[in-house]
């Protein structure tokens, strides 16, 4: 009689910790004129009970030419109000273009 065949060894599954972080920031992103100047601002709120740090990209292109901006966000738990809500802005000389806008967001 034939051995039984072994079972493949199963796939270790991937953390599903990432994206349930990525779940607990949420963030509105918009232009403003402040005065005569322009800003971007990107809003973030921590939705979960555990301190989130988010780094932030933005690149902004307007009629006299591209911006560029790098930041480091440190939301606070939900629990401590406005601590978990926190904005990124990038000043600009006009308040208008397009905008794209990359984070990501680890638990500390």
């Amino acid at each position: 009689m034939p051995a039984p065949a072994a079972e493949p060894a199963k796939a270790a599954e991937p953390a599903a910790k990432p994206a349930e972080e990525e779940k607990c920031v949420t963030s509105e992103e918009g232009f403003k004129t402040l005065g005569t100047r322009g800003a971007f601002t990107v809003s973030m709120t921590n939705a979960c009970e555990k301190r989130m740090r988010c780094v932030i990209d933005v690149y902004v292109t307007a009629a006299n030419g591209p911006t560029k901006g790098h930041g480091i966000v440190t939301l606070g738990k939900k629990s401590e109000g406005a601590a978990a809500k926190k904005d990124y802005m990038l000043n600009l000389k006009l308040s208008f273009g397009s905008a794209n806008v990359a984070r990501s967001c680890k638990e500390i």
